[in-house]
């Protein structure tokens, strides 16, 4: 008997919910065109005429040159096992060694 008085009072939360929400929104949604059509005509006086193209591989031309100082994400200092001079390097720059 229970389980029925609690299945019927959950239905009823939920009818007067809906009609509770019903009666708030009811009104803003029937505005609603009012105000939409107020938007489009502001957003018709702002909008500006522009110029759109297919996408096609290029190449960049377009480069930004700043000046500054490049600082990695962690530093170390090397030191070699045996002090001296370096006196021949017998690779090139860039072989891979």
């Amino acid at each position: 008997m229970k389980k029925k008085q609690g299945r019927k009072m959950a239905a009823l939360v939920i009818v007067a919910m809906v009609v509770v929400c019903g009666i708030i929104a009811g009104p803003a949604l029937l505005a609603g065109d009012k105000d939409n059509a107020a938007l489009a005509e502001t957003a018709e006086a702002r909008a500006f005429p522009v110029r759109a193209e297919s996408a096609e591989r290029q190449t960049l031309r377009a480069f930004l040159k700043v000046n500054g100082d490049i600082v990695s994400a962690q530093e170390t200092d090397v030191f070699p096992d045996a002090p001296g001079k370096l006196i021949r390097v017998y690779v090139s720059l860039g072989s891979a060694v």
